[in-house]
């Protein structure tokens, strides 16, 4: 923290303060907050702010400026869109924005995580017809670039598996796909309809990743070498496969690789798996390797650079408890 910076304490939250004793924003403050017994709990960067109306500012500029630095670039912004009183204000300001100064939604594409079973698109009380209330139909983006589930009436929720499916063979030419599919047995009600689509889905796949668990629910008590070969077989570029505090595989045609795990004190391993795909990822981007020509000709220092930085960032999950990934610094 800032040297000569007083921190006020409310309750169980840190409020940084000016010499006026109003809140201020500081870029990468780290607030730590210790439990009753001095252990830290949190280390996030925050920004205490009064007025909700500031709040919906302060937010809605950040995503003006990433849509305006994307659009400069031509290049496409990609929204995690929510629902509920808390963004209307973001909202709002955005289309302030968009009617004031010209922002303009034309090259993003927004994605919602949720809807209500039994509701139709169209029904007032859908998070759909939210979206369109609050957001959309003040805005000049494309309906076919808004995202939200739908589950109408009288349809099955398992009936999102073929939208899946289908996003993966549309886009599959054109873009890394990875695949983790973290099967749950006893969630599924159909295992040779899941078979068979998972099965498709590996075969579209660039970069397959399974937990030693998943790949022998697959293919039976089969070695993990030879549980990726019949992957690898079925057309990925690359197989990851993990055994939790072991260590992560990784395979390509050729190549065998090892990456044992960190050594950490586990707290919690919700999010592992997330966490070592998400720093497989970002290894790969660093390494200019994230395209379809990238992972076709990735070599076996780029794969190991990969399994490293995701065994790395996995280790600080586990550390911890929550899903909480670590941040680049952290590294």
């Amino acid at each position: 923290m800032a040297s000569g910076s007083p921190v006020a304490t409310e309750g169980s939250q840190a409020r940084l303060l000016d010499s006026s004793g109003g809140p201020v924003r500081v870029s990468g403050t780290l607030f730590v907050h210790p439990d009753i017994n001095g252990a830290v709990r949190e280390r996030i960067p925050t920004i205490i702010i009064d007025e909700h109306e500031a709040m919906a500012r302060l937010v809605a500029g950040r995503i003006a400026t990433l849509m305006r630095e994307r659009a400069a670039a031509g290049r496409t912004v990609v929204l995690g869109l929510a629902t509920g009183s808390t963004p209307i204000g973001v909202y709002r300001e955005l289309i302030r924005l968009h009617r004031d100064e010209g922002l303009s939604f034309s090259h993003v594409i927004t994605f919602n995580l949720d809807e209500y079973i039994g509701l139709a698109p169209d029904s007032p009380r859908s998070y759909r017809s939210f979206m369109a209330r609050e957001l959309f139909d003040h805005i000049d983006i494309a309906p076919q670039r808004t995202h939200l589930p739908a589950c109408a009436p009288g349809q099955d929720p398992r009936a999102v598996g073929p939208a899946y499916e289908a996003l993966m063979a549309r886009e599959a030419p054109r873009r890394v796909i990875m695949v983790d599919p973290n099967i749950r047995p006893t969630f599924i009600t159909d295992e040779p309809a899941f078979r068979a689509r998972l099965d498709r889905m590996l075969a579209m796949a660039d970069i397959v990743k399974l937990s030693d668990e998943d790949l022998r629910w697959l293919l039976g008590a089969v070695s993990i070498e030879e549980g990726a070969r019949q992957v690898l077989a079925k057309g990925a570029r690359v197989v990851l496969i993990t055994e939790g505090a072991k260590g992560a595989h990784g395979f390509m045609e050729g190549v065998e690789i090892f990456a044992p795990a960190r050594k950490v004190a586990v707290v919690d391993t919700v999010g592992a798996g997330d966490t070592f795909n998400a720093g497989v990822l970002a290894s790969l981007w660093r390494q200019g390797c994230l395209s379809k020509t990238g992972v076709e000709t990735l070599s076996e220092a780029s794969l190991r650079h990969a399994l490293d930085l995701g065994a790395q960032a996995a280790a600080v999950t586990v550390s911890r408890a929550g899903a909480n990934p670590p941040w680049e610094r952290e590294l």
